[in-house]
């Protein structure tokens, strides 16, 4: 079940990168890798560390909560979901 839940909210985050009035497109595209490292991971497809994923999610966090707090609260939970999946 943590997989079906963190698929949702991939699908929640990528209509919200292209909902939201991100400041920049390399903001669109940061989030954009991150999503697909994650899918990426989630499918055996990557070998990067899950540390590596943590990383960028966590740079992500801070470039967004002031400003987005709403794609924050999203990420948030992603994250969450990949703590309990172990990755």
């Amino acid at each position: 079940m943590p997989t079906e839940k963190l698929k949702k909210l991939l699908l929640e985050l990528e209509q919200q990168i292209e909902n939201e009035a991100l400041e920049s497109e390399e903001l669109k595209q940061r989030l954009q890798e991150l999503k697909q490292s994650i899918e990426q991971r989630m499918d055996g497809k990557q070998d990067a560390e899950p540390q590596s994923l943590v990383d960028s999610a966590m740079e992500a966090l801070r470039d967004l909560e002031d400003s987005y707090p709403t794609v924050t609260m999203t990420l948030g939970r992603i994250m969450d979901q990949l703590s309990k999946l172990g990755i």
